[in-house]
């Protein structure tokens, strides 16, 4: 596990019908294969491939999920590559999230982690300087966690947690995994 590994960061990639990737990545669903690739010309699927395309991750929230509902609204697929794995969340998923704020914020968990009802998932400093736990209200898959920009000095984190059978796992250009991401 690479927990230090400052340089590796979660990809998002979200299904399009109408493809056109210009310099963006795009991550190929054919059949049991997944295959991310940077030149969509050259590529031939065997059968009905999907076709997902890289997104700036930290602007992903309100393109992939409805906040009200609880809904994802375009599936997409995360690439954890600490667990160099891809996550697909299908469209229509429900999920729960989970809203962790404070003077600062210390996730302890991230993106493939599997947490359960009452986990510690981050260190909270408050504005008088002392440290909260905050705990798991749910059970799943971590998906996405995304940092929303608050005008005032406090951190805020968004972390949306699938249950673990509504997670699909696969391995780069490999089978199909369809445990978590989890170690």
């Amino acid at each position: 596990m690479k927990y230090l590994d400052v340089y590796s960061f979660p990809k998002i990639f979200i299904e399009h019908e109408n493809l056109h990737s210009g310099n963006r990545r795009v991550v190929v669903l054919d059949g049991e294969d997944i295959i991310e690739l940077v030149n969509i010309r050259d590529f031939h699927p065997k059968g009905k491939a999907r076709f997902f395309l890289q997104e700036v991750y930290e602007d992903a929230l309100n393109q992939i999920i409805d906040l009200e509902r609880r809904v994802v609204k375009l599936s997409f697929i995360v690439y954890v590559p600490w667990h160099g794995k891809y996550m697909l969340i299908e469209r229509g998923t429900e999920l729960d999230i989970i809203e962790v704020s404070g003077k600062q914020v210390f996730l302890l968990v991230r993106e493939g982690d599997l947490i359960h009802f009452n986990d510690k998932i981050a260190t909270i400093i408050t504005g008088k300087r002392e440290a909260r736990t905050f705990r798991s209200p749910a059970n799943g898959v971590i998906v996405y966690i995304s940092r929303i920009l608050d005008i005032t000095t406090r951190d805020v984190y968004i972390v949306l947690v699938a249950e673990e059978g509504d997670v699909r796992a696969f391995e780069g250009r490999g089978k199909n995994n369809t445990e978590a991401c989890i170690n």
